[in-house]
């Protein structure tokens, strides 16, 4: 049975300067009655994972040999768009990967040696800032745009070929404080320091303790949370603690896919009466 066949249908005005163009379509805001339904089914269930590259339509022909049941996997757990709220392939995280998180990653500490004492660094000149750029030791400068400024983890997100050969320990005399002085918008006058370049997909998503919980990057560790030198801090100068995680975009995205695999199916042995009695909501 197709997905929408036994949905009323409702008038919609295609035009509304001329409300007598109109056309049938079905109404599938019905929906939140149907999940009610089958909620009251769950005795009918079974727990699923869904296994890497499986569709609704596959999953449906495995255990129903049916592949136009797919509908009632989607319904029974609420899953309204498939194309979002169903697990991607490890192909598809892939290219989501790839799509989503061009380029690099540049990480700065609030206070970094500039040229030669430490200051206090102001990144609100980051703000609306276009390129960054670098002169390496032989005279080349490397230069990217700026694709966006995320002051809450102390970055900037640079697009990829030419940000990949930025080098902090080449910035002489900063080397042996593994600094990246960079050019804000190609003015010397605007010049800013950076301690960590990670390729973006790498960068920090958020940070963690061993429980799991959601940190401020601002504070410092969970047994010293008043500690000046915070979790964000730490991160950027490669200081290590095994008490915080830092949880980068790539683990994250992989986290979110693996929490969709979790489902619940129909027994096999229910499904005539679940579809007969799904029909009959619209009789």
């Amino acid at each position: 049975m197709p997905y929408f066949t036994y949905f009323p249908s409702i008038s919609y005005t295609t035009d509304p300067t001329d409300l007598t163009k109109v056309m049938a379509v079905k109404d599938i805001t019905v929906r939140a009655k149907i999940s009610d339904y089958f909620k009251n089914s769950a005795l009918a269930s079974l727990p699923y994972e869904i296994q890497d590259g499986e569709r609704p339509e596959t999953l449906a022909h495995r255990i129903y040999d049916r592949s136009d049941l797919h509908w009632v996997i989607l319904m029974f757990n609420e899953i309204h768009d498939p194309y979002f709220e169903w697990p991607l392939s490890s192909a598809e995280l892939e290219s989501k990967l790839q799509a989503k998180y061009k380029g690099y990653a540049l990480y700065y500490p609030d206070t970094a040696r500039i040229p030669d004492a430490f200051q206090i660094q102001d990144a609100t000149v980051l703000r609306g800032a276009s390129t960054i750029s670098q002169v390496l030791a032989d005279g080349t400068v490397i230069t990217a745009s700026i694709i966006k400024w995320d002051p809450t983890y102390n970055c900037i997100i640079v697009d990829g070929d030419q940000a990949s050969l930025f080098d902090p320990a080449l910035d002489s005399p900063l080397s042996t404080d593994q600094y990246a002085r960079l050019y804000i918008d190609g003015d010397a006058s605007k010049l800013f320091a950076f301690s960590k370049i990670v390729p973006y997909e790498y960068g920090v998503n958020h940070f963690e303790d061993s429980d799991g919980n959601v940190l401020d990057p601002r504070s410092g560790p969970p047994s010293d949370p008043t500690n000046p030198s915070s979790i964000l801090n730490r991160y950027v100068s490669d200081i290590e603690f095994t008490e915080t995680l830092a949880i980068d975009n790539r683990t994250q995205e992989f986290r979110d896919n693996d929490n969709k695999r979790s489902i619940r199916v129909v027994k096999p042995e229910f499904m005539s009466s679940i579809v007969t009695q799904f029909r009959s909501l619209f009789e």
